[in-house]
Order: C-alpha cells, then structure tokens, then sequence
C-alpha cells in the first residue's frame, strides 16, 4: 500500500484510495509533480554507491535541470553540499554494505540535496530519521529545518515517529493522525495545550517530552488521570 506522502506526491502504487490534492486552494494537476519532490526513507544509492557525494548530485542534476548549463549545475549542486554540511565528504564514496562509504546521517543528507536540486516548491519527507540515532537524527532534522526551510524557503512536509523533544521543537504545524483519522492540525506549539483543556482535559507531565504525550494521545493511552 502506498503511505501517504507517495499519494500527496501523486505516486501511485498498488492498493485503492479516492480523495483529491489541492494547492493554494487549486485541485493539482499535471504540473503538481514538477512542484513537489519526495524522499522516501529507504536508501535509493545501491546503483551509485561507487559515486562520491559530489558525483552523485551532479548526476541528478544532469538528469533533472536538462535546461541548464553545466557550469549552472556544478553552481546548483555546491551550493548544496555547503547548504547541508556536506564539504568534508563531497569527494567520498557514497558506499553499500560492502563498500565503505559516508555514514547514515550524511546519506540522510545527501538523500535531501537529491530532493532540493531541482529547487521543488514542496519537500516531501518520509520517516528521515529512520535508523538513525537521536543526535545524528537531530543533525540531520536541523539540516532539514536550516536548508530547505530558512534558507530556500521550501515548504517542507516531515512523516516521522517517535521523535525527540530537540526535533519536535523544530516543527512549526503539527498534523497528529490516529487510525487514519486528523485528531489535530494547527501550530506545533498549541497541541499539548489542546488535548489538556476542556474538553480532553489530558494531564501532562511537565518534564515529558511532547511528542510522547501526543503518541499516547493518539494511542488512546492517556486518560484524565493524566500521566504518573
């Protein structure tokens, strides 16, 4: 079944699903795929693992900004590797499990540079924490928040579970689904006030990590006994 950031991409898969995407209250049409990139969270580098960083995004590059001169791509793909912290590894391998390449959060990195090298309006993320540890998973979120969403600008969407209360903070709006149902949408800084007022009247403890307090939410786990 395809998840649901491959269906606001427009990627069909196998399985049914009815609805409709609208942007800037327009329903999207053939040119939303040229408006939103989407980086799925399993690695796409096997084919390239003998690439270095730098070879890789200009690859991409060649194959998506067919409009450009080269000497406006190589401009495009080092803007990228400063952007994402990537200088110290530009000229290393991109590596496999059997050859020896830069380490998960770097790939992470990359994964994103691939995403933003045609200068997509809409970044659609799934899960690009997975594997990763809680600080390389706060390295590689900063970069995310720093990159594509101060400095470029792009609107970024962020499936992700279980995140820690550093990568919460970066969040801006805050979309919480429970059994394929919203429970909550609106700033990521009013949803823990929300489920403890009337009339959820949730308790939260005040050193808890929010995210946790809003996956029991949505777990059905919390009660008006509030947590221990």
């Amino acid at each position: 079944m395809p998840t649901l950031l491959q269906l606001c991409a427009s990627h069909k898969s196998v399985g049914s699903y009815a609805g409709k995407i609208t942007y800037d209250a327009n329903e999207s049409g053939p040119q939303w795929r040229h408006l939103v990139s989407l980086i799925s969270k399993e690695e796409q580098f096997n084919c390239i693992s003998n690439l270095t960083v730098a070879e890789t995004l200009m690859f991409m590059a060649r194959l998506r900004l067919g409009g450009l001169s080269m000497s406006d791509r190589e401009v495009r793909v080092n803007e990228l590797i400063s952007m994402l912290g990537l200088e110290k590894c530009r000229d290393v391998r991109i590596g496999s499990a059997t050859v020896r390449g830069i380490s998960g959060g770097e790939k992470k990195r990359v994964g994103l540079g691939l995403g933003l090298v045609s200068s997509p309006r809409i970044v659609l993320l799934d899960e690009p924490t997975t594997g990763l540890d809680s600080a390389i998973s706060f390295d590689v979120m900063h970069h995310v928040k720093e990159s594509a969403c101060l400095k470029l600008q792009r609107t970024v969407v962020v499936a992700i579970h279980m995140p820690s209360q550093e990568i919460y903070n970066l969040f801006d709006n805050l979309v919480l689904v429970s059994e394929g149902r919203m429970v909550y949408s609106g700033p990521a800084a009013n949803a823990v006030s929300h489920f403890t007022s009337s009339p959820h009247d949730a308790v939260v403890n005040a050193k808890e990590n929010p995210a946790d307090f809003l996956i029991s939410i949505c777990s059905g786990g919390r009660s008006k006994a509030g947590a221990t």
